[in-house]
């Protein structure tokens, strides 16, 4: 699966990049690894001492100091975090869900996002799985039951995307 993290990694940057230009806010959901302090630097640690593709993803997809950052406890990143007061506050409707793993942790968290009815986006090259199967079978349930976009990050849909949100999910000047 390596290769494949690798690769997901480096898209999902750019993806990101791209999106911060055009003042599209970030999530970060990241597994607590249990240190149940909400604070990055200590999964940052913890994946820095597991080494490897851990610890390189780490430093890639590093949230900024303008990013939001929560701990999640499970697979959803709306169970027991603070995510949908935040979203709620920052009038969000439409959500881009990536990273590990489709067919987990991505796939319940845009089910938790379909349930209180946000607009998905689940780009097809920003998440990855421990097998392109699985891969692929979590992103086809998402379009089918959660109407999910699956369509490239470098797609027409994601090119758009930034243009097209409403004011009040753009970080303040």
């Amino acid at each position: 699966m390596e290769p494949a993290l690798r690769k997901m990694t480096r898209r999902l940057s750019t993806f990101k990049h791209r999106l911060s230009q055009q003042d599209v806010i970030s999530v970060y959901a990241n597994d607590h690894y249990g240190a149940w302090h909400s604070d990055f630097r200590l999964v940052k640690e913890r994946c820095e001492q597991l080494g490897g593709v851990s610890a390189w993803m780490a430093e890639i997809l590093e949230p900024s100091p303008d990013d939001y950052v929560i701990l999640k406890p499970r697979h959803s990143a709306f169970y027991g975090t603070p995510l949908e007061l935040l979203l709620t506050h920052l009038r969000c409707r439409d959500l881009i869900v990536c990273g590990l793993s489709t067919d987990m942790c991505v796939q319940m968290t845009a089910i938790d996002a379909y349930l209180r009815g946000f607009n998905l986006h689940v780009p097809s090259d920003c998440s990855a799985a421990a097998s392109p199967a699985l891969h692929r079978q979590a992103l086809s349930y998402m379009e089918r039951v959660l109407h999910a976009n699956t369509d490239a990050s470098d797609s027409p849909w994601a090119r758009q995307l930034p243009q097209a949100q409403p004011p009040s999910i753009r970080r303040s000047q």
